[in-house]
């Protein structure tokens, strides 16, 4: 592995130990460690509290014979070490457990932040259709591109994003003017219903992992079928 490699992948690992790149605190406390200074692929004091963290996340590692296997708790296999990110799914063995380690870790990594930026981009694509629902217009700054006025803050302050699916003050200004129309918008416990007002029988139910996510999954489909029916 190259050097280069050493440093981009050590700064991944940094970033999902938020860990700021101008005072690196090394694992005996000393200050002053740069991004080339990082150890996580030959010291075990700096690889496995990252491995600790990952755990806390509901995954399982398993070594075996000098092969290392990353499971999801109650799943199927996941990543196992191999030669780059897309061979380590077929897995290969090894001689040197830290370095086997090390690349599992950096393989889920990657998987995790290729899925946070597809969701993201999801996300944002939903959000620009609840923004339309809303009037809310967004402009373009010559220094900071696209940015949107924040429908909760009275001088309707510039952001970089729009929060709908992450902020309640944001996605309750969407429930209030769907109840404004008439339909009834039901939040219970982490689920939420919405009536649809000229067909009591006609209604959208989520039940997600948490109370917003329902409420901004329902209120997404109940503006898609609003567009649908105009």
């Amino acid at each position: 592995m190259t050097n280069e490699k050493i440093i981009e992948y050590n700064k991944l690992i940094a970033e999902f130990m938020n860990i700021e790149f101008d005072n690196y605190i090394d694992i005996k406390g000393r200050h002053g460690v740069t991004i080339k200074g990082t150890q996580y692929h030959c010291s075990w004091d700096w690889l496995m509290p990252v491995v600790g963290k990952i755990e806390l996340m509901g995954y399982i590692f398993s070594i075996e014979s000098y092969c290392v296997s990353l499971y999801e708790k109650n799943k199927e296999l996941q990543i196992k070490s191999g030669n780059s990110f897309i061979a380590a799914f077929n897995g290969i063995h090894g001689n040197n457990m830290l370095e086997l380690i090390y690349e599992v870790v950096v393989s889920f990594l990657k998987l995790i932040n290729l899925k946070k930026n597809h969701f993201m981009q999801l996300n944002y694509l939903d959000n620009k259709i609840i923004a339309n629902f809303m009037n809310l217009k967004s402009y373009q700054d010559d220094k900071y591109g696209e940015m949107w006025p924040d429908p909760t803050d009275i001088n309707y302050k510039l952001g970089f994003e729009l929060k709908y699916d992450k902020s309640w003050n944001w996605l309750m200004t969407v429930i209030e003017k769907i109840r404004e129309d008439m339909h009834a918008v039901i939040l219970n416990n982490k689920s939420c219903t919405i009536i649809i007002s000229n067909d009591e029988k006609q209604s959208i139910h989520k039940d997600e992992n948490t109370s917003i996510e329902s409420a901004y999954k329902a209120v997404l489909e109940f503006i898609k079928w609003y567009n649908e029916s105009k």
